[in-house]
């Protein structure tokens, strides 16, 4: 599922895990009703992570934001949702 949220191949995506298990960001535990599946969750060092990244994207999201005049942002807005399906499509089809 990671995966293909991500479109990326399974293996980029367990060798991402490894990375974020090696840093303490990210643990794997076997799903109890399924065990062929993988459970991910964050670890308390991984949420305090993620606290941390989405306020810097946040500050970065108003900054960008506040600099482009409020009748181009809506249409910005959509070129940028636009390029990220076709992104998201292309690299589906390269996995």
């Amino acid at each position: 599922m990671l995966a293909d949220r991500l479109s990326v191949r399974p293996s980029t995506v367990s060798k991402m895990l490894d990375r974020l298990i090696d840093k303490g960001l990210v643990a794997r535990t076997s799903n109890i009703r399924d065990a062929r599946q993988t459970m991910v969750q964050l670890t308390p060092t991984g949420e305090e992570a993620q606290v941390a990244i989405r306020d810097i994207w946040q500050r970065l999201e108003d900054d960008l934001s506040s600099s482009i005049p409020s009748g181009n942002l809506a249409a910005l807005d959509r070129s940028l949702t636009h390029f990220g399906e076709i992104l998201a499509q292309r690299l589906r089809r390269l996995r």
